[in-house]
């Protein structure tokens, strides 16, 4: 009777600790789940919330800004003036059409295209354009909210002698 007592109670311990340590092993895992969990949040998850805080703090109002002025600019240009001139000329008051109509990423394209042409020229004529394509492209970049390329081309177009210099140093400011 004695030795049937002893083996039950060797039965219940057995399993009894066998519980204790799914139960031990169980409960490690849940802390180390919560101490990962933490980690993240203390770790990226904190760089990812600061960059969203500085994106809505400081990136959305230039973006606003800059989006604004290039559309007040396009609407104090006077398109009906541009009549007649050259290839490259027609091409600029193109762009400037497009900027008025609202397609912006075609005006973008033609500017491309006006600065390769023009890229090597010498020509007085072809500086003025290429000056005023660089401040046409500034523009549409501003207004699709491309702010970092806006700012390059801006602090290019500032540090030159044109026409559109002041006014980039303005929009820098």
């Amino acid at each position: 009777m004695e030795l049937e007592q002893d083996i039950e109670l060797a039965i219940r311990e057995r399993g009894l600790r066998e519980m204790l340590v799914r139960e031990e092993a169980r409960v490690r895992q849940a802390v180390h789940r919560r101490t990962v969990r933490r980690w993240a949040l203390g770790g990226s998850g904190t760089l990812a919330v600061a960059a969203i805080l500085v994106l809505a703090v400081i990136l959305v109002p230039t973006i606003k800004t800059m989006h604004q002025y290039s559309t007040q600019y396009v609407a104090s240009i006077e398109t009906e003036a541009f009549r007649g001139g050259d290839e490259m000329s027609m091409k600029l008051c193109e762009a400037m059409v497009k900027m008025k109509r609202g397609q912006w990423v075609e005006a973008e394209r033609i500017a491309d295209t006006l600065l390769e042409q023009t890229a090597d020229s010498e020509d007085e004529e072809d500086i003025d354009i290429r000056q005023s394509a660089e401040w046409i492209k500034a523009l549409c970049l501003m207004h699709n909210g491309k702010i970092f390329s806006a700012r390059k081309l801006l602090k290019r177009i500032a540090a030159g002698d044109s026409y559109y210099s002041p006014l980039a140093e303005e929009l820098l400011r």
